[in-house]
């Protein structure tokens, strides 16, 4: 986020980060090695963040067996299918290399 990385997930699982207000920029790319021939393997957004407010994303990736092709989406969550989904998923968190 705003050029730092801020953590990393693997398969169903979330993590979340505190910001400060104002606007924010961020981007998910895939990280180890995904063999494919076509896609976007890198998606980012902005919002404008507001104190004392929750905003909640989600990283989609998709892979078609048949083309060859991946693709990875970022996007808003509404926070109803946000909490939702945080019961199905694991945590996730990070530790400094």
């Amino acid at each position: 986020m705003d050029g730092n990385g801020v953590g990393a997930t693997q398969s169903n699982t979330y993590f979340y980060i505190s910001v400060d207000p104002g606007e924010h920029h961020f981007c998910s790319e895939w990280q180890t090695a995904v063999i494919v021939t076509a896609g976007h393997q890198v998606s980012a957004a902005h919002f404008t963040a507001e104190a004392g407010q929750v905003y909640y994303f989600r990283v989609q990736d998709f892979f078609w067996r048949d083309s060859g092709a991946a693709n990875i989406t970022l996007g808003p969550v509404d926070s109803d299918e946000a909490q939702l989904l945080m019961t199905k998923f694991g945590f996730s968190t990070s530790h400094p290399k």
